[in-house]
């Protein structure tokens, strides 16, 4: 590395990623408590949602933390609890892609006509 490189961590280029998925999630919660009030969903907000979860979330961020990052720590030796946490982690992005699926088939429920996906779009 030359005197000029800037050496990144892999895990500090996924950090600003965090930050805006955590936007996004500040932004579904606000949206939930609308629906909650009004008891109408606005249901290109959630499609909105909806994609960025599957694609900038899962397909994007998800994907480099598990095929790259998870794929080159597997490669090493790590504590337990290293290795307890990224499994930890790999549970968590498949309990979020059950949530964004059933997010997404609530809302089309209630696109149907079916008042009682509300309930189901609250829960999400």
């Amino acid at each position: 590395m030359s005197k000029g490189d800037i050496h990144i961590m892999p895990t500090g280029q996924l950090m600003p990623e965090h930050r805006l998925i955590e936007r996004m999630r500040a932004l579904l919660k606000r949206e939930l408590s609308r629906i909650q009030e009004t008891s109408k969903a606005d249901q290109r907000f959630i499609e909105i949602a909806v994609d960025f979860f599957r694609v900038y979330t899962d397909f994007c961020h998800h994907g480099k933390e598990e095929h790259i990052l998870f794929g080159e720590l597997e490669a090493r030796p790590l504590f337990p609890e290293h290795r307890a946490m990224m499994e930890e982690l790999t549970r968590e992005h498949a309990f979020a892609r059950e949530v964004v699926k059933g997010l997404l088939e609530a809302k089309e429920r209630y696109g149907r006509g079916s008042n009682e996906a509300l309930a189901d779009i609250i829960k999400r």
